[in-house]
């Protein structure tokens, strides 16, 4: 059985209490709101919330009293009782180096009853906050991560810019106020967006707390440590294929232990990209980073690493590389002699649609030997005519085609040589032509030979005579009729061949060579005497291949007059000097003449005449 007791005050306590109520409400003045306590030049400035009628909660204000202690657990002491708005100056100046802190709370006085006392404060400055690292975002605005002070004062952080590592400027225009700011496990963030570019240059930051009230009367921390953000520029070196990176170093993680070790320093940089990363061994700030030639563009960040696992990162560049496009193959295919203009022929393959800067010609006597002869202007179509007609008939000449870019780098065509031909007349009345092997690469495959011919001096009609193997570089002409006039032969060799290029394709081409001409030497038999009244009645010498137009006899007596002087080869001397026929004896004889292509002729003696 549950027993239930009721107690019950009489009645006479219960309206003395109602009675009292009044006056126990009236004797518990509210505590007074301290605002902040400050120090400079030796006086500590102490500032309140000045509001008599709300903290005496409706009693008869007296005074304020404000209590200091050198400690914050005291013992405190009243310092003054005061009827005064804020701010009380507290003259320190008597106190000995050193003793300045202070520790200080109030109370209300209303009506007789003293309030229970404010939050205490010091006249310290509030600790600067501890920066972790600045980051740049992609709109070139910059974070900045910090640790707060552990102190109850501090009621925001101002945030503190340098642009050139010089001028300091409380930055205007971002959060400042604990309530106002973005914190995260512990970590404060504030992200300076007011005008600032990170992108374009190295960025400094430091930061200051501050307590009490607004900015007139605000407590300011020291600066913190100055952070620099990173700043990475990029140059391309399309050339060598590479994109030189550099960048600032970051500046702020610097603290040592008390041993002198780092324990917040740089300890790499990394180098990201969308492809790949690269770490950088701190102090260096560059990098030679290789692309690929058919790299359009190429974006980089770098990022700062610490020894306490903390991070900075850099703003983003990119470059942009130019596709260079040079030829990848210049195919030599035709290295021919123009007969008639006494020029070289060159004909070569070469992409068109390629970014041709500078294409020079080699030549030389040697592919081993070859030196710059001229420049091919790059709007030429791939064919070129040189005139070099010393060369032509001192040898088989060897050209090249050389492409050079604006870095320098070459690109060669295969080496291609003309044919030299050589002639010769023979004592059996036949031409002997000889020649060099036609040579244009290892893409080319000979065919064979073809010997052309001409008659016609000085108009020539040139017309194929024999055609040899890929292996045949020598050719007897038989050219002789008998005893007469025998025209002259020009001749030149052309090599039929199939060449293949770099790209695949397989072309058949002409090369011919130089041009030679021969012809038979005239030849004079001399009859060593003569007899006009017997069998051998003129003097006339047996002429192989006379030139009519060229030709001279004369036969002298022994005083040295001329008896006989002719310029037709069949015309002798029949012995008659002046009418008469001369008489018995021996005469001497001069003959001349010139063969069609230049060569003179001379044959000097004597005959006897026999009567």
């Amino acid at each position: 059985m549950n027993i239930k007791k009721t107690f019950r005050l009489p009645s006479f306590f219960v309206l003395i209490l109602v009675g009292l109520m009044p006056l126990l409400l009236q004797a518990q003045p509210n505590p007074p709101q301290i605002d902040c306590a400050s120090f400079s030049n030796s006086i500590s400035t102490v500032t309140w919330v000045y509001q008599p009628n709300v903290d005496c909660n409706g009693g008869s204000f007296e005074e304020y009293v404000i209590y200091t202690s050198e400690t914050p657990e005291g013992p405190f002491t009243e310092l003054v009782a005061t009827a005064a708005p804020s701010p009380y100056e507290h003259d320190l100046n008597s106190v000995p180096v050193g003793m300045t802190l202070r520790y200080y709370y109030m109370t209300i006085r209303c009506g007789g009853q003293e309030s229970l006392p404010s939050d205490t404060l010091s006249n310290r400055r509030p600790n600067p906050p501890s920066v972790l690292n600045t980051t740049v975002l992609p709109d070139g605005s910059v974070q900045i991560a910090f640790l707060p002070v552990p102190d109850a004062e501090i009621t925001g952080y101002l945030l503190i810019r340098t642009e050139d590592g010089q001028e300091f400027n409380t930055v205007e225009g971002v959060p400042s106020l604990l309530g106002d700011l973005t914190i995260v496990n512990d970590t404060i963030y504030i992200i300076d967006n007011t005008g600032v570019d990170a992108s374009l240059s190295s960025i400094g930051y430091r930061l200051r707390s501050f307590s009490c009230g607004d900015n007139d009367s605000r407590k300011t921390s020291v600066l913190s440590d100055t952070h620099f953000t990173v700043f990475v520029e990029a140059t391309v070196d399309s050339c060598n294929d590479l994109v030189n990176l550099s960048w600032t170093p970051y500046v702020g993680w610097n603290r040592s232990d008390e041993n002198g070790i780092p324990i917040d320093s740089v300890v790499s940089y990394t180098v990201y990209t969308d492809t790949d990363t690269t770490i950088v061994p701190a102090p260096a700030t560059n990098l030679a980073y290789s692309i690929t030639p058919n790299t359009a563009e190429k974006c980089f960040q770098i990022v700062a690493n610490n020894t306490s696992n903390l991070t900075s990162e850099s703003n983003e560049v990119c470059v942009t590389r130019e596709a260079s496009n040079p030829p990848t193959d210049i195919c030599l295919r035709v290295a021919s002699i123009d007969t008639l203009n006494n020029r070289v022929e060159l004909e070569w393959t070469i992409d068109l649609n390629s970014e041709i800067t500078s294409l020079q010609l080699f030549g030389g006597f040697s592919p081993n030997a070859l030196e710059q002869i001229g420049e091919i202007s790059s709007s030429s179509p791939p064919a070129t005519e040189i005139g070099d007609p010393v060369n032509i008939n001192q040898g088989p000449y060897f050209y090249q085609i050389v492409h050079l870019d604006d870095c320098g780098r070459r690109v060669e065509s295969n080496i291609g040589s003309t044919i030299f031909l050589n002639g010769r007349n023979q004592l059996d009345g036949s031409n002997l032509l000889s020649w060099t092997e036609f040579d244009i690469g290892e893409g080319a495959e000979i065919n064979s030979y073809t010997i052309y011919r001409s008659e016609n001096i000085p108009f020539k009609n040139f017309v194929p005579i024999q055609t040899l193997s890929n292996a045949t570089f020598e050719f007897k002409d038989i050219v002789e009729s008998g005893v007469g006039s025998t025209p002259s032969y020009c001749y030149y060799i052309a090599a039929q061949y199939n060449i293949t290029c770099g790209d695949g394709t397989t072309v058949t081409e002409l090369s011919q060579s130089n041009e030679v001409c021969v012809s038979q030497s005239p030849r004079i038999f001399v009859p060593n005497a003569f007899a006009p009244n017997g069998v051998n009645k003129v003097f006339k010498p047996i002429i192989k291949n006379p030139n009519p137009n060229d030709y001279k006899m004369v036969v002298f007596n022994r005083w040295g007059e001329h008896v006989f002087t002719t310029t037709d080869p069949d015309e002798g001397w029949n012995g008659f000097y002046k009418n008469r026929l001369a008489a018995q004896g021996v005469y001497a004889y001069y003959i001349r003449m010139q063969s069609e292509l230049g060569f003179v002729l001379e044959r000097k003696g004597t005959v006897v005449l026999i009567r």
